[in-house]
């Protein structure tokens, strides 16, 4: 497959717009400069660490739940973006650890599920005790318009189709950035 190819300062230009098609954006960036700017604009969690850690310390669920959580709900409220890491792996399946710390529909991913507050709220991406503005008024949560959901991966430009295969259930707008 071939796939769209991007300079790292073209990345904002996706992050800032809205995106094309309902899909999240997989970042893939063999050089890790990506890792950089995420880890200090963005709320990046390093998926493939917490399922190594749930694998060796199962007793960490919770903790790592809610460290996905408090990430997802800062980038709602602030509009920024809530980017999942999963390193270099091209086998890593997403959905797989996702289910098990009690997350089990792939469709959360699409940029019009994750605006829906409703949706958010029912499938506990959005936790009720948070659904507060800022304020502190109850119910009044705001998914701003600008939050992303998105992807990054470090694998190489050939094991993207393993990537894919992996997480079939997930439709990706991949680009490459070098």
């Amino acid at each position: 497959m071939s796939f769209p190819r991007i300079k790292l300062t073209e990345v904002l230009k996706y992050l800032e717009n809205e995106e094309p098609v309902d899909k999240p954006f997989l970042f893939v960036n063999p050089s890790e400069d990506l890792f950089t700017f995420f880890k200090y604009k963005g709320n990046k969690v390093d998926i493939l660490k917490d399922k190594i850690k749930l694998d060796l310390y199962p007793e960490q669920k919770d903790k790592i739940r809610e460290n996905l959580l408090n990430n997802l709900e800062a980038g709602m409220a602030l509009g920024g973006w809530a980017v999942f890491n999963t390193e270099t792996s091209a086998s890593f399946d997403i959905i797989d650890f996702l289910k098990s710390i009690n997350f089990d529909d792939p469709e959360m991913f699409k940029p019009s599920k994750i605006h829906d507050k409703k949706y958010c709220l029912s499938k506990g991406l959005l936790r009720k005790e948070n659904d507060v503005d800022f304020f502190g008024n109850k119910g009044y949560f705001e998914i701003k318009n600008k939050f992303k959901l998105c992807f990054l991966s470090a694998m190489k430009i050939e094991e993207i189709d393993a990537y894919l295969k992996s997480n079939k259930d997930i439709d990706f707008n991949v680009i490459i950035v070098d």
